[in-house]
């Protein structure tokens, strides 16, 4: 009777632990002067585009790595310089045209007719670098663009390299976690955009889900489970040949991690895996264009301090 009397007063007491228990996700990194960072990102692309009867299959396999260099770090202020410091590109286009880029042979990447823009699009977006300012709490204060090459890119392209495309995209990756302490099985949704490209852009809801702790890699870290629940698609600019007039796409299945660091206090890794389907109606003077899509898209980066 003693030890169950002394098993229920335990489980008294820790119960509200366990059920109470949060975890700070927030990213809050500590930044000094001269640290650098490098991120690997591999991404695949799988696209079949049926317009008219007619099947459009793109296939994409990349590899870039990105190099970050803390310049300064004062309180209130830190500033980031970033450039790629590799980037491979395996590219099958419609038609059967193969194209291969890579930094350490940049000459081979060569395309002839309107995909020329491509190739030189690929060149000037191996060459950039950036500048990025945090303020007070990891704010985004300010993300720029500092080598004078995006000048140079084709009018398709023009937007893929902007000051606020980078701004945009360097949010949004401090944005996905939480704000505020989280319990295990804890959710939370945020409204994310994917560019792909030329005017074309993913408008995302993605669900994050807290896992609890883990051991990953030989080290104990936060794993947060990742769901693209719904998208919208659309064109903007003008910059295709094509109008969108109808889009109906859905999620088909999805999949991805964040992998937390808390000492570092921050996503140190990430996957995410989707596959869209469904109905667009392009429109090519005035004609109505049916289609369909089947796009897989997987993307996994790795950050290494």
């Amino acid at each position: 009777m003693v030890l169950r009397i002394l098993s229920l007063a335990a489980l008294l007491i820790s119960s509200p632990l366990t059920v109470f228990a949060q975890t700070d996700l927030s990213y809050s990194p500590t930044f000094e002067q001269g640290e650098v960072t490098k991120t690997e990102i591999e991404m695949d692309v799988d696209q079949t585009l049926n317009i008219a009867g007619m099947d459009i299959v793109t296939a994409v396999d990349n590899y870039i790595v990105m190099k970050d260099t803390v310049e300064n770090a004062t309180p209130g202020q830190v500033k980031v310089l970033g450039n790629l410091e590799l980037m491979q590109m395996n590219m099958e286009l419609p038609g059967g045209v193969s194209f291969n880029f890579d930094t350490g042979n940049p000459n081979n990447a060569t395309l002839d007719g309107p995909l020329a823009d491509i190739a030189k699009y690929i060149a000037v977006a191996a060459e950039s670098t950036w500048e990025i300012t945090f303020g007070d709490n990891h704010e985004v204060k300010s993300a720029k663009y500092t080598n004078d090459s995006n000048q140079d890119l084709p009018e398709a392209f023009s937007d893929e390299l902007s000051d606020d495309r980078l701004q945009k995209e360097t949010k949004m990756a401090i944005d996905r976690l939480p704000t505020e302490p989280v319990s295990v099985g804890d959710t939370w949704e945020r409204n994310e955009e994917a560019y792909l490209g030329s005017g074309q852009v993913f408008y995302l809801v993605r669900e994050y889900t807290y896992a609890g702790p883990e051991q990953h890699n030989g080290k104990s870290m936060e794993k947060i489970d990742v769901k693209t629940k719904s998208l919208t698609f659309e064109i903007t600019g003008g910059k295709l040949p094509l109008e969108l007039k109808d889009s109906a796409l859905n999620v088909e299945s999805s999949k991805g991690t964040l992998w937390y660091d808390p000492s570092l206090k921050d996503v140190v890794e990430s996957s995410n895996e989707m596959h869209i389907v469904g109905d667009l109606t392009f429109l090519a003077n005035g004609q109505e264009l049916p289609s369909k899509l089947d796009l897989v898209m997987k993307v996994d980066t790795k950050k290494n301090r």
